[in-house]
Protein backbone atom coordinates (compact mmCIF):
# COMPACT_ATOMS: atom_id res chain seq x y z
CA UNK A 1 0.00 0.00 0.00
CA UNK A 2 1.33 3.32 -1.08
CA UNK A 3 2.67 5.63 1.92
CA UNK A 4 -0.01 8.96 1.81
CA UNK A 5 1.81 12.18 1.38
CA UNK A 6 2.21 14.54 4.17
CA UNK A 7 2.55 18.38 3.33
CA UNK A 8 4.35 20.21 6.22
CA UNK A 9 3.96 23.95 5.89
CA UNK A 10 6.32 26.56 7.87
CA UNK A 11 6.05 30.06 7.31
CA UNK A 12 8.85 32.78 7.58
CA UNK A 13 9.52 36.33 7.28
CA UNK A 14 12.42 38.23 7.67
CA UNK A 15 14.43 35.62 9.23
CA UNK A 16 18.16 37.10 9.39
CA UNK A 17 17.10 40.35 10.72
CA UNK A 18 14.70 38.26 13.29
CA UNK A 19 18.20 36.31 14.25
CA UNK A 20 16.39 32.98 13.30
CA UNK A 21 18.23 31.49 10.77
CA UNK A 22 19.99 29.33 12.33
CA UNK A 23 16.79 27.79 13.75
CA UNK A 24 14.99 27.70 10.25
CA UNK A 25 18.38 25.73 8.78
CA UNK A 26 17.51 23.41 12.15
CA UNK A 27 13.78 23.01 11.27
CA UNK A 28 14.72 21.93 7.53
CA UNK A 29 17.19 19.27 8.30
CA UNK A 30 14.58 17.70 11.46
CA UNK A 31 11.94 17.29 7.87
CA UNK A 32 14.42 16.23 5.83
CA UNK A 33 15.64 13.79 8.90
CA UNK A 34 12.14 12.03 9.16
CA UNK A 35 12.10 8.57 8.71
CA UNK A 36 9.20 9.00 6.79
CA UNK A 37 9.93 9.51 2.98
CA UNK A 38 6.69 10.60 1.34
CA UNK A 39 6.64 14.65 2.60
CA UNK A 40 6.80 17.62 0.64
CA UNK A 41 7.46 20.71 3.00
CA UNK A 42 6.29 24.13 1.98
CA UNK A 43 7.64 27.71 3.14
CA UNK A 44 4.90 30.31 2.99
CA UNK A 45 7.63 34.03 2.84
CA UNK A 46 5.73 36.99 3.34
CA UNK A 47 7.39 38.96 1.27
CA UNK A 48 11.10 38.69 3.20
CA UNK A 49 13.39 42.13 2.28
CA UNK A 50 16.35 40.92 4.69
CA UNK A 51 18.19 37.92 2.58
CA UNK A 52 15.34 35.63 3.96
CA UNK A 53 14.37 34.80 0.33
CA UNK A 54 17.92 33.94 -1.08
CA UNK A 55 18.52 31.68 2.28
CA UNK A 56 14.86 29.90 1.13
CA UNK A 57 15.68 29.45 -2.56
CA UNK A 58 19.28 27.58 -1.61
CA UNK A 59 16.95 24.96 -0.14
CA UNK A 60 14.30 24.98 -2.91
CA UNK A 61 17.67 24.28 -4.96
CA UNK A 62 18.44 21.50 -3.27
CA UNK A 63 14.62 20.10 -3.88
CA UNK A 64 13.98 19.66 -0.02
CA UNK A 65 11.19 22.93 -0.33
CA UNK A 66 8.93 24.39 -2.14
CA UNK A 67 7.77 28.26 -2.22
CA UNK A 68 6.62 31.31 -2.49
CA UNK A 69 7.21 34.40 -0.85
CA UNK A 70 4.29 37.18 -1.20
CA UNK A 71 2.76 39.59 1.16
CA UNK A 72 0.26 38.26 3.67
CA UNK A 73 -1.87 40.00 6.44
CA UNK A 74 -0.47 37.54 8.82
CA UNK A 75 0.34 34.18 10.08
CA UNK A 76 -2.80 32.68 9.72
CA UNK A 77 -3.07 33.79 6.25
CA UNK A 78 -0.04 32.60 5.41
CA UNK A 79 -0.78 29.15 7.25
CA UNK A 80 -3.70 28.94 5.26
CA UNK A 81 -1.94 29.90 1.61
CA UNK A 82 0.10 27.18 2.39
CA UNK A 83 -2.79 24.69 3.06
CA UNK A 84 -4.25 25.43 -0.19
CA UNK A 85 -0.76 24.72 -1.99
CA UNK A 86 -0.83 20.70 0.18
CA UNK A 87 -0.72 18.26 -1.95
CA UNK A 88 -1.35 16.14 0.93
CA UNK A 89 -3.12 13.82 2.48
CA UNK A 90 -2.54 15.00 5.98
CA UNK A 91 -0.90 18.45 6.63
CA UNK A 92 1.59 19.91 9.46
CA UNK A 93 2.33 23.49 10.40
CA UNK A 94 5.57 23.29 12.05
CA UNK A 95 7.15 26.96 13.05
CA UNK A 96 10.24 28.12 11.79
CA UNK A 97 12.21 28.24 15.25
CA UNK A 98 10.57 24.63 16.02
CA UNK A 99 11.58 21.64 14.62
CA UNK A 100 10.81 17.57 15.09
CA UNK A 101 13.39 16.12 17.68
CA UNK A 102 12.09 12.42 17.07
CA UNK A 103 13.05 11.53 13.46
CA UNK A 104 9.99 8.62 13.52
CA UNK A 105 7.30 11.63 14.38
CA UNK A 106 5.94 11.91 11.23
CA UNK A 107 5.71 8.33 10.33
CA UNK A 108 4.28 7.55 13.90
CA UNK A 109 1.56 10.11 13.54
CA UNK A 110 0.39 8.51 9.77
CA UNK A 111 0.47 4.85 11.10
CA UNK A 112 -2.12 5.95 14.40
CA UNK A 113 -4.29 8.50 11.93
CA UNK A 114 -4.21 5.28 8.98
CA UNK A 115 -4.79 2.79 11.31
CA UNK A 116 -7.94 4.31 13.44
CA UNK A 117 -9.02 6.11 9.92
CA UNK A 118 -8.42 9.58 12.33
CA UNK A 119 -9.40 12.95 11.24
CA UNK A 120 -6.12 14.08 13.47
CA UNK A 121 -3.52 12.91 15.43
CA UNK A 122 -1.51 14.77 18.21
CA UNK A 123 0.92 14.42 20.77
CA UNK A 124 3.16 15.65 23.70
CA UNK A 125 5.64 17.96 22.97
CA UNK A 126 9.18 19.33 24.11
CA UNK A 127 9.29 23.10 25.28
CA UNK A 128 12.47 24.78 25.58
CA UNK A 129 13.07 28.40 26.64
CA UNK A 130 14.34 31.07 23.94
CA UNK A 131 18.14 30.13 25.08
CA UNK A 132 17.28 26.45 24.93
CA UNK A 133 16.77 25.58 28.15
CA UNK A 134 13.94 23.15 28.66
CA UNK A 135 10.48 23.97 30.45
CA UNK A 136 9.51 22.26 33.43
CA UNK A 137 8.02 19.12 33.13
CA UNK A 138 5.00 19.76 34.55
CA UNK A 139 4.24 22.53 31.21
CA UNK A 140 0.20 21.20 30.46
CA UNK A 141 1.01 20.56 26.49
CA UNK A 142 3.30 17.93 28.14
CA UNK A 143 0.32 16.20 28.88
CA UNK A 144 -2.35 16.60 26.17
CA UNK A 145 -5.56 15.55 26.55
CA UNK A 146 -8.83 16.75 24.99
CA UNK A 147 -10.51 17.61 28.32
CA UNK A 148 -8.36 20.45 28.55
CA UNK A 149 -9.33 22.08 25.46
CA UNK A 150 -13.07 23.54 26.68
CA UNK A 151 -10.29 26.26 28.87
CA UNK A 152 -7.42 26.15 27.23
CA UNK A 153 -5.38 24.98 24.16
CA UNK A 154 -4.78 21.01 24.64
CA UNK A 155 -1.59 20.42 22.42
CA UNK A 156 1.14 22.87 20.96
CA UNK A 157 0.18 23.49 17.62
CA UNK A 158 2.96 21.98 15.98
CA UNK A 159 2.02 18.02 16.77
CA UNK A 160 -0.80 18.34 15.28
CA UNK A 161 -1.24 16.55 12.03
CA UNK A 162 -4.57 16.95 10.20
CA UNK A 163 -6.42 15.50 7.33
CA UNK A 164 -6.05 18.48 4.22
CA UNK A 165 -9.59 18.20 3.38
CA UNK A 166 -10.60 18.73 6.71
CA UNK A 167 -8.67 21.29 7.67
CA UNK A 168 -10.17 23.38 4.54
CA UNK A 169 -13.81 21.72 5.43
CA UNK A 170 -13.63 23.47 8.41
CA UNK A 171 -12.99 26.89 7.17
CA UNK A 172 -9.10 26.32 7.42
CA UNK A 173 -7.61 29.24 10.10
CA UNK A 174 -10.09 32.13 10.82
CA UNK A 175 -8.22 35.43 9.81
CA UNK A 176 -10.31 37.19 12.08
CA UNK A 177 -7.61 36.10 14.75
CA UNK A 178 -3.95 37.09 15.12
CA UNK A 179 -2.92 35.32 17.80
CA UNK A 180 -4.66 32.47 18.87
CA UNK A 181 -6.28 31.13 15.47
CA UNK A 182 -4.86 27.34 16.22
CA UNK A 183 -6.70 27.10 19.19
CA UNK A 184 -9.81 28.78 17.38
CA UNK A 185 -9.34 25.19 14.82
CA UNK A 186 -8.96 22.76 17.78
CA UNK A 187 -12.24 24.07 18.72
CA UNK A 188 -13.88 23.46 15.69
CA UNK A 189 -12.35 19.87 15.00
CA UNK A 190 -13.85 18.91 18.84
CA UNK A 191 -17.17 20.56 17.86
CA UNK A 192 -17.66 19.47 14.93
CA UNK A 193 -16.90 15.72 16.13
CA UNK A 194 -13.98 14.63 14.28
CA UNK A 195 -12.11 11.46 14.79
CA UNK A 196 -8.76 12.20 16.92
CA UNK A 197 -6.00 9.60 17.56
CA UNK A 198 -3.52 10.00 20.70
CA UNK A 199 0.39 9.26 19.84
CA UNK A 200 2.64 8.22 22.19
CA UNK A 201 5.60 8.87 21.04
CA UNK A 202 7.27 13.04 21.49
CA UNK A 203 8.53 14.32 18.49
CA UNK A 204 7.96 17.97 18.17
CA UNK A 205 10.59 20.31 20.12
CA UNK A 206 8.53 23.96 20.61
CA UNK A 207 10.62 27.21 21.20
CA UNK A 208 8.82 29.30 23.93
CA UNK A 209 8.75 33.48 22.86
CA UNK A 210 6.24 33.26 19.50
CA UNK A 211 3.76 35.63 18.58
CA UNK A 212 0.59 34.75 21.04
CA UNK A 213 3.25 34.44 23.94
CA UNK A 214 4.05 38.04 23.28
CA UNK A 215 0.74 39.06 23.32
CA UNK A 216 -0.91 37.77 25.97
CA UNK A 217 -4.02 40.63 26.54
CA UNK A 218 -4.51 39.89 22.76
CA UNK A 219 -4.70 35.98 22.69
CA UNK A 220 -6.78 36.68 26.18
CA UNK A 221 -9.44 38.91 24.16
CA UNK A 222 -9.28 36.70 21.37
CA UNK A 223 -10.09 33.44 23.01
CA UNK A 224 -13.25 35.13 25.33
CA UNK A 225 -14.33 35.79 21.99
CA UNK A 226 -14.48 32.32 20.12
CA UNK A 227 -15.67 31.19 23.64
CA UNK A 228 -18.30 33.56 23.30
CA UNK A 229 -19.21 31.84 19.69
CA UNK A 230 -18.79 28.55 20.33
CA UNK A 231 -20.68 27.87 24.32
CA UNK A 232 -23.58 30.86 23.41
CA UNK A 233 -24.91 27.33 20.70
CA UNK A 234 -24.84 25.15 24.18
CA UNK A 235 -26.29 27.45 26.48
CA UNK A 236 -27.08 31.10 27.72
CA UNK A 237 -23.61 32.29 28.68
CA UNK A 238 -22.09 36.06 29.04
CA UNK A 239 -19.37 37.58 27.68
CA UNK A 240 -18.17 38.28 30.94
CA UNK A 241 -18.59 34.45 31.81
CA UNK A 242 -16.48 33.75 28.54
CA UNK A 243 -13.79 36.28 29.88
CA UNK A 244 -13.91 34.53 33.50
CA UNK A 245 -13.35 30.91 32.22
CA UNK A 246 -10.77 32.62 30.48
CA UNK A 247 -9.15 33.59 33.37
CA UNK A 248 -9.89 31.19 36.00
CA UNK A 249 -10.39 28.06 33.58
CA UNK A 250 -13.64 27.42 35.69
CA UNK A 251 -16.39 26.05 33.55
CA UNK A 252 -20.19 26.42 34.66
CA UNK A 253 -21.55 23.65 35.31
CA UNK A 254 -24.22 23.88 32.93
CA UNK A 255 -21.56 24.40 29.97
CA UNK A 256 -19.84 21.40 31.66
CA UNK A 257 -22.62 19.17 31.12
CA UNK A 258 -23.34 20.35 27.91
CA UNK A 259 -19.65 19.69 26.86
CA UNK A 260 -19.79 15.98 28.03
CA UNK A 261 -21.07 14.61 24.82
CA UNK A 262 -17.75 15.92 22.83
CA UNK A 263 -15.43 13.91 24.45
CA UNK A 264 -15.26 9.62 25.30
CA UNK A 265 -15.82 8.91 28.88
CA UNK A 266 -12.17 9.33 30.15
CA UNK A 267 -12.42 12.97 29.60
CA UNK A 268 -15.38 13.09 30.99
CA UNK A 269 -14.13 12.06 34.41
CA UNK A 270 -11.32 14.67 33.92
CA UNK A 271 -13.52 17.18 33.08
CA UNK A 272 -15.18 16.54 36.59
CA UNK A 273 -11.62 16.40 38.32
CA UNK A 274 -10.58 19.40 36.97
CA UNK A 275 -14.17 21.20 37.67
CA UNK A 276 -14.01 20.38 41.28
CA UNK A 277 -10.18 21.34 41.60
CA UNK A 278 -10.61 24.66 39.97
CA UNK A 279 -13.90 25.02 42.25
CA UNK A 280 -12.01 24.61 45.51
CA UNK A 281 -9.15 26.98 44.33
CA UNK A 282 -11.56 29.49 43.50
CA UNK A 283 -13.17 29.28 46.93
CA UNK A 284 -10.74 29.39 49.25
CA UNK A 285 -9.56 32.42 46.95
CA UNK A 286 -12.89 33.72 47.57
CA UNK A 287 -13.36 32.57 51.04
CA UNK A 288 -10.25 32.82 52.51
CA UNK A 289 -8.08 35.49 52.50
CA UNK A 290 -4.92 36.65 54.16
CA UNK A 291 -4.01 39.96 54.40
CA UNK A 292 -0.44 40.96 55.64
CA UNK A 293 0.11 44.58 57.00
CA UNK A 294 2.84 46.08 58.75
CA UNK A 295 0.54 48.30 60.37
CA UNK A 296 -2.38 45.92 60.97
CA UNK A 297 -2.07 42.26 60.42
CA UNK A 298 -5.86 40.52 59.37
CA UNK A 299 -6.88 36.98 59.07
CA UNK A 300 -10.20 37.67 57.18
CA UNK A 301 -12.64 34.30 56.92
CA UNK A 302 -16.06 34.37 55.10
CA UNK A 303 -15.53 38.39 55.48
CA UNK A 304 -15.17 37.84 58.97
CA UNK A 305 -11.84 39.52 60.74
CA UNK A 306 -10.05 37.19 63.48
CA UNK A 307 -7.21 38.96 64.69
Amino acid sequence: MSKPLVTVVTVVYNLINCGRKEQFIRALESVQNQTYDNIEHIIIDGASNDGTVDLVKEYSDKGWIKYISEPDSGIYEAMNKGATLAQGKYIIFLNSDDYFSGDKGIEKSVQAAEGKNADYSYTACQIIEEDGENLAKWHWQNKPSLHKAFTYMPFCHQTLMVKTEVFKKLGMFDLQYKSAGDYDFVLRLIFNRCKSVYVPYEFVTFQMGGYSLQNLELSSNEVAHFYKKYYSELCVISEEDCENICATKHLPINLLIKLFSYVNIGDKIKLIVQYVQTLIKIMRRKFLRIRISLKNPCLEIFGVKII
